[in-house]
C-alpha cells in the first residue's frame, strides 16, 4: 500500500467516524423530540382539564349581586 492509499484510507476512516457521531447525535435528538412531544401532549391534556375545572368553579356575576 502506497502513501496515497494510506492517506485515503485514513481520510475514509475519519469520515466514517464523523458519520457515526452524526448518526448518534441525530438519534439522541430524535429521542429528545419524542420526549418533548409527550410532555407537550401531557401539558395540553392537563390544561384542558384545568380549564374545564376552573370554568365550572366560576360563580356567575348574577349570583354575586
Amino acid at each position: 500500500m502506497n502513501v496515497f492509499e494510506q492517506r485515503m484510507e485514513g481520510m475514509l476512516h475519519g469520515f466514517q467516524h464523523a458519520l457515526s457521531s452524526i448518526s448518534a447525535e441525530i438519534q439522541c435528538l430524535q429521542e429528545q423530540s419524542v420526549a418533548m412531544n409527550v410532555k407537550l401532549k401531557n401539558r395540553q391534556a392537563v390544561k384542558s382539564e384545568l380549564s374545564q375545572l376552573v370554568d365550572e368553579m366560576v360563580v356567575p356575576e348574577a349570583m354575586l349581586t
